[in-house]
């Protein structure tokens, strides 16, 4: 059975208004403050283009966020198609 992809619909402008109450994960003495540096020193990401720690961390939020609304989105399907087409247990 193909598993079927349920995409939300995604409003960006909502998604970076609510990343602005999530923690910066990337800053220097963070849980993922050392993952940061070593990714910043592998791929020599010094430099004009470089984001910093804040640009990493926004995009991890609005990673996490499009993930848990993606996950909700596949749950809500499969609870409404359990109860449309349903089992029966009686």
């Amino acid at each position: 059975m193909k598993k079927e992809k349920i995409t939300p619909v995604i409003n960006i402008e909502k998604d970076i208004d609510i990343s602005k109450y999530q923690t910066a994960v990337f800053w220097k003495g963070t849980e993922l403050g050392n993952l940061y540096e070593a990714m910043v020193k592998r791929w020599k990401l010094y430099g004009s283009n470089y984001t910093g720690p804040f640009g990493a961390s926004l995009f991890y939020n609005l990673g996490r966020i499009h993930g848990i609304r993606e996950e909700r989105a596949r749950r809500k399907a499969a609870n409404t198609k359990q109860a449309a087409g349903g089992t029966y247990n009686g």
